[in-house]
């Protein structure tokens, strides 16, 4: 889950849902919908404006390297960059170095 000024984004869990469920402030509706957002144990964080990216998770009983980066109000997404180690059940967050932003997941 991760959210933005205007908006909540909820991914995986242990529904077995491929949909993003977005709270806009009104009522839940259903987002971008992909095979890729069907994992669980994912994180998630608010990149900028309306972005989010969701990083990792299980998926058929294997962690991913995979990012996705989902704009809650588009709907629009695309791949990120992969990590570097394959993560399920963890936290993400933003760090500021420099005036530089980076995700970091742990």
């Amino acid at each position: 889950m991760a959210a933005t000024k205007d908006s909540i984004g909820k991914i995986g869990g242990t529904t077995n849902s491929s949909t993003i469920k977005v709270y806009d402030k009104v009522e839940w509706v259903d987002g971008p919908s992909d095979e890729k957002f069907r994992s669980s144990f994912q994180a998630a964080v608010w990149l900028y404006n309306d972005e989010i990216m969701v990083t990792g998770g299980l998926s058929n009983g294997v962690y991913t390297k995979d990012t996705v980066i989902v704009n809650l109000k588009t709907f629009e997404y695309v791949d990120g960059p992969p990590m570097i180690t394959a993560r399920g059940a963890h936290a993400a967050t933003i760090y500021i170095k420099n005036k530089e932003k980076f995700v970091v997941v742990a």
